[in-house]
């Protein structure tokens, strides 16, 4: 069974979702056997739906920024709380998830195919669910920047409209062990890790912030919440917010870079990898 995409969602898109779906999928049969109770198996369950919507939300989120016709926050929205009811009543009564997703109780009404307040309410107390509304917020933003500066333009024919940025628009790339590539908005430059104010005033070496990035780099973006409960994954959790804090710093956006999904871990809302420069 499929989803019936917008007609706007294009297949590379589609085909990301997909995937996710897959590996959501895959994932939920590897932990079910962990899971102590219904309890945890819900919890779980709710944690692979969230993985794949918020893959639907970007691809979405997408669209809006590259000013595609009939695509605005307000559809994006509507558009993505529509996959959600779809996917979760797919996860629960479909087989992609695993015989044992039918054990649980209902998630979406008989009624009307609505999402159960509880259930909804689940959701909603997810860092996943924090960073949808990121999407939405700094979308909502720059939308408002963008009408606000071709209004003023139009008055005074001299103003340039300016759309506010979403951490989307970053690729961070690391050629060496302590310098960045870095495509921002289209615009290519490089820094060294004390440009980006990484910098150990101490030593004057990287700090643990920048050895973070460059860890997230070598791992394309994601640390695995599998050691979440190690002291090093419990250690991270400062070096990570030292992180965030840098980057917002540096391109000027307040919404969370690095976002701690239950059941995935942190990983990056920026794409971020490394040259092959890194590995000579």
């Amino acid at each position: 069974m499929e989803y019936p995409y917008p007609r706007e969602f294009p297949q590379e898109s589609r085909s990301r979702v997909l995937a996710e779906r897959i590996k959501a999928g895959r994932a939920f049969e590897e932990a079910e056997w962990g899971a102590r109770d219904r309890s945890d198996l819900a919890d779980l369950l709710r944690s692979c739906i969230l993985r794949v919507f918020i893959v639907f939300v970007r691809e979405g989120g997408a669209l809006v920024r590259k000013g595609t016709k009939n695509w605005s926050v307000d559809r994006l929205e509507s558009e993505s709380q529509e996959f959600l009811r779809w996917l979760t009543n797919y996860a629960r009564y479909g087989n992609t998830f695993g015989g044992a997703a039918h054990q649980l109780p209902d998630m979406v009404s008989n009624l009307d195919g609505s999402i159960l307040f509880d259930v909804r309410r689940a959701f909603e107390s997810s860092p996943i669910w924090r960073e949808y509304e990121d999407i939405l917020l700094d979308l909502a933003v720059a939308t408002s920047t963008a009408a606000n500066c071709a209004a003023s333009a139009d008055a005074t024919m001299s103003a340039q409209p300016a759309v506010r940025a979403v951490w989307e628009d970053v690729d961070i790339s690391f050629i060496s062990d302590v310098r960045v590539q870095v495509n921002f908005g289209g615009k290519l430059q490089t820094y060294s890790y004390a440009e980006m104010h990484f910098e150990d005033r101490r030593t004057g070496k990287p700090n643990q912030a920048w050895g973070i990035l460059r860890a997230l780099a070598k791992a394309d973006g994601v640390i695995s919440e599998s050691a979440r409960n190690s002291i090093d994954f419990i250690a991270m959790g400062k070096r990570i917010e030292r992180t965030r804090k840098t980057l917002k710093d540096h391109f000027h956006i307040t919404s969370d870079p690095i976002p701690l999904d239950k059941g995935r871990g942190y990983h990056c809302r920026f794409k971020i990898g490394c040259a092959p420069s890194f590995q000579a």
